[in-house]
């Protein structure tokens, strides 16, 4: 987790967010992947959604690769 803060850290010009509101880039950063699961039925619903941003839920599960990048890397 250290790891993935500071390399958000090193992603965003620091004058532009106070340090509380790096968690909450994480967060959406990791939520909408999961919003955009090829199969409907593994996308979150918009009230978990709303629970997931509000930390009141934690994420579901990791996304799986999209389609399209599968397509693209085979021969």
């Amino acid at each position: 987790m250290r790891e993935s803060k500071q390399q958000m850290e090193d992603l965003f010009d620091r004058s532009l967010y106070k340090e509380s509101q790096l968690t909450e880039i994480k967060r959406c950063l990791d939520i909408g992947p999961l919003c955009t699961q090829f199969e409907p039925g593994k996308r979150p619903t918009m009230a978990e959604v709303l629970d997931m941003l509000d930390g009141k839920k934690q994420l579901l599960a990791t996304p799986k690769q999209p389609e399209y990048t599968k397509r693209r890397s085979q021969p």
